[in-house]
């Protein structure tokens, strides 16, 4: 969470699986032509990183296809058989520099829009190969008919799926959803779900300071989602002199 702006795409995963399962397809989401972003893939420290647990590792000629030919034949790639430097100075302070950097931040810009589909796209085609198939942006957990959700991330997941279990259990009307890519978020897709309920809780483990919340409900997060919606059912006027006025 402390690097969530640094123009990396975010996973988080909630067991062992979904993290082995998830390295591997973050490589194809990577090295996509409309993406070429760095992905990082979460899980949570002693909850996952430190735990045991059984996984099915696929066979590496499967793997393989799935992945392709290597193909980092473009500008600016991690490719340790071809290294390169690549900052803020990258063309120096005058003649193109400026200008090429502001490209690179464009382009940045437009493979984390372009990233949302593709991380959908190769998850679909990794259930198809090999029959584990994930949400690739939001999980629903049995918002059928649920008044209430919980809205988690990572491992956390698993416990709040348990406690929705027990809730149903007694009659209460409540489920889960479950952020599983946090850049680029999927405001979309998250507005698509919430609309399913009456009211949410939003769990964080991480805090964003002068927030004083947790960065899944603070800022662009959950909230601005909320806000957004709001936002559709206003009405907006403009007088000439006098700002944007709202009804």
């Amino acid at each position: 969470m402390t690097v969530r702006e640094v123009g990396w795409v975010h996973m988080f995963c909630e067991n062992a699986q979904e993290i082995l399962d998830t390295v591997v397809m973050a490589y194809k989401i990577a090295e996509h032509r409309d993406v070429m972003l760095p992905v990082n893939v979460n899980h949570d420290g002693n909850y996952l990183s430190y735990g045991v647990e059984k996984v099915e590792v696929p066979d590496k000629e499967e793997v393989d296809i799935f992945l392709g030919e290597k193909n980092t034949n473009w500008h600016v790639a991690i490719d340790p058989e071809r290294p390169m430097g690549v900052d803020p100075l990258t063309g120096g302070a005058g003649g193109p520099g400026p200008s090429r950097f502001v490209r690179y931040r464009k382009g940045l810009c437009k493979g984390m829009n372009n990233a949302l589909k593709v991380i959908t796209d190769v998850h679909q085609e990794w259930g198809d190969r090999f029959g584990r198939y994930y949400s690739p942006l939001v999980e629903e957990y049995r918002l059928e008919g649920a008044d209430y959700a919980i809205v988690t991330i990572g491992s956390m997941s698993g416990a709040g799926k348990d406690a929705v279990d027990l809730g149903r259990e007694a009659g209460e009307k409540v489920g889960l959803i479950k952020i599983k890519t946090f850049r680029p978020f999927p405001l979309e897709a998250l507005l698509e779900v919430l609309s399913k309920v009456k009211a949410i809780g939003v769990v964080d483990r991480s805090v964003s300071f002068g927030w004083n919340s947790g960065p899944v409900f603070s800022g662009i997060a959950v909230r601005s989602v909320l806000y957004k919606e709001a936002d559709s059912c206003c009405k907006f006027y403009r007088w000439p002199g006098r700002g944007r006025h709202y009804h």
